[in-house]
């Protein structure tokens, strides 16, 4: 797991940080949710 990681950081930085992007928002939004849930 962590060669492909580093591979593709290499190789094109821009779809790895697009990628951890998305991750980070859609962990961010299904905490929100579980929140709300609770509310």
């Amino acid at each position: 797991m962590k060669r492909i990681k580093s591979d593709l950081r290499k190789s094109n930085p821009i779809i790895y940080k697009s990628v951890f992007l998305i991750l980070y928002l859609f962990r961010k939004n299904r905490s929100s949710l579980k929140s709300r849930k609770r509310l």
